[in-house]
């Protein structure tokens, strides 16, 4: 027999390449090198590039949850859990509320409360609130952590008290420095008044004629924890030898809280004067609070921090701040 041409060589080892060998034994080559220990090969390289892959450890388990719920507040204090399904039947559809809490929270915090007030199981209620909580289910109950975590988020839609005949007074005099004070816009999204700060999450909400656009702000806080809004302005220098008076006021309802209002006074990064007004008197009626301060003519613009101040459940309306003098 003659030997094979190097043509038929070629044509063997061709056939031996289009054959299954060459992929079996990349795979046999590549098991063997991901399971022995030896990963080097050679000077340089090393099999697999990166080491990590996700079956290296088990990751672990993270056992806390996030949920919301909404709650009824009822006019004898009662607070309870609700779906808004009677007679807001569309709205337990999936992603449907999350949706519209997403959109603009105080805007359907309001038309719900609005449609549940005309049904007899809700002719009742006084407040419709929402809230999102973090519970962990490995150190407590859900009745335990309900009784003591406060939530991470909450708002709360509450009807208005109304005003007496007499207590709708006309604007004082000058020029309104506050932004926002009539609580007219509010932000859709986090349900927090525009113009409007505040140091830590505050536990407010929005205070709404269910009949006519007349908004406020209602903050519950406690003896222990004050909540509080504020807000900064700058009074511009007032000429040689005068003076300037700032007048503040405001109109706030509690039953049984304290609410107070606190003007800050500071120039040139000096330490501020806090003057603060007489609180509200707790009998469930709306009250003008208001002060006056006198600022003293010298160098530098003075800077001005409004807070509205809250110990239990209080409504603010009407906040004005302005400065009378040259």
């Amino acid at each position: 027999m003659s030997p094979p041409t190097p043509m038929q060589v070629l044509s063997r080892v061709r056939g031996w390449l289009r054959g299954p060998h060459v992929p079996i034994l990349l795979i046999l080559t590549m098991l063997s090198l991901n399971y022995m220990t030896h990963r080097r090969l050679g000077r340089w390289w090393s099999f697999p590039i990166q080491t990590w892959n996700m079956y290296s450890y088990k990751t672990g388990v993270r056992k806390q949850v996030y949920f919301r719920r909404f709650l009824a507040y009822h006019a004898d204090g009662r607070v309870t859990q609700t779906n808004m399904r009677n007679p807001l039947r569309f709205i337990v559809r999936p992603y449907r509320v999350d949706a519209g809490v997403d959109r603009n929270k105080p805007r359907l915090l309001t038309d719900a409360l609005r449609v549940m007030r005309t049904t007899k199981a809700g002719a009742d209620l006084v407040g419709l609130g929402w809230e999102g909580r973090e519970w962990n289910y490995a150190r407590m109950t859900l009745a335990e952590h309900l009784a003591n975590v406060p939530p991470v988020e909450s708002f709360r839609v509450m009807v208005l008290p109304p005003r007496q005949a007499g207590q709708q007074t006309s604007p004082p005099a000058g020029t309104n420095l506050v932004k926002n004070g009539d609580f007219q816009s509010w932000d859709g999204g986090s349900g927090f008044p525009t113009e409007w700060g505040f140091d830590a999450h505050p536990n407010l909400g929005m205070g709404a004629d269910l009949d006519g656009p007349e908004r406020a702000v209602v903050m519950a806080g406690s003896m222990q924890n004050i909540q509080s809004l504020r807000q900064e302005m700058t009074v511009p220098t007032a000429p040689p030898g005068t003076t300037r008076v700032v007048h503040v006021e405001a109109r706030a309802h509690t039953r049984s809280g304290r609410a107070t209002l606190v003007l800050s006074v500071s120039k040139d990064g000096g330490d501020a004067i806090d003057v603060e007004t007489e609180p509200a008197p707790p009998d469930d009626q709306w009250h003008r609070i208001e002060l006056n301060h006198t600022l003293a003519a010298d160098s530098g613009d003075t800077k001005l921090m409004l807070r509205l101040d809250a110990r239990g459940d209080v409504f603010f309306d009407d906040v004005w701040l302005s400065v009378t003098g040259p």
